[in-house]
């Protein structure tokens, strides 16, 4: 009885040291990826550990190089088996989180790396209509590239061109007009109006005079 109450501790306490090791080479990858070493982050992963493995938030490792904006991480990661498009706890992908960031080098890793560029929030969101919050065009020209649609509609039905009319982000809004942006019913000159951004009601009456 008493050697299987010695073997039952051994074998919990291996277990444990197992569990602890593997913890603590997840942490690692966390820290190499925010760090962007890449030889780390090949080491580890070649050890075993998951590239995809979440925090308590849902964030991969892929997720911690992109708030670093660590381009070089990015690619080695996504090489090596991280899932461009996931989504963390909050229904966010790395491409969003790096567009939220202003993340320009990230945004433009992620594209190059696969990321769909209308990849969508339960609440109808993509990368393109937090870009037209922020007014962030650089954002918007890298999703142009990779074709994103710049009519996406959110569930409530607000598409990126009314997002910029409203906060006034004149630059923007002129680019989305000038690559296919429609503003049906003339939705996006009201939210302009209602934003009070005169040269961007003149801008949105313009074309809606002169395209529709």
């Amino acid at each position: 009885m008493k050697k299987r109450s010695i073997l039952f501790i051994l074998v919990c306490t291996l277990s444990a040291m197992t569990v602890n090791a593997k913890s603590d080479k997840e942490t690692k990858l966390f820290k190499a990826a925010a760090n962007g070493n890449i030889q780390a982050i090949e080491n580890i992963i070649d050890e075993g550990v998951n590239p995809n493995i979440q925090d308590q938030f849902g964030n991969t490792p892929l997720f911690y190089a992109t708030i670093q904006n660590k381009s070089k991480a990015i690619e080695k990661l996504v090489v090596l088996g991280a899932e461009v498009d996931v989504m963390n706890n909050n229904e966010n992908t790395p491409l969003i989180i790096a567009v939220k960031r202003g993340n320009h080098k990230a945004v433009n890793t992620l594209l190059i790396m696969g990321a769909a560029p209308d990849m969508e929030r339960q609440d109808g969101f993509t990368a393109t209509h937090l870009a037209a919050q922020k007014g962030d065009i650089q954002s918007l020209l890298s999703l142009m590239a990779y074709s994103a649609d710049v009519n996406k509609k959110s569930i409530t039905g607000a598409t990126p061109l009314m997002f910029a009319a409203y906060n006034g982000h004149f630059e923007f809004v002129r680019a989305l007009l000038s690559n296919g942006a429609t503003d049906t019913n003339q939705e996006a000159l009201k939210w302009a109006k209602k934003g009070e951004h005169t040269n961007v009601v003149k801008l949105l009456e313009y074309y809606n005079k002169t395209v529709l």
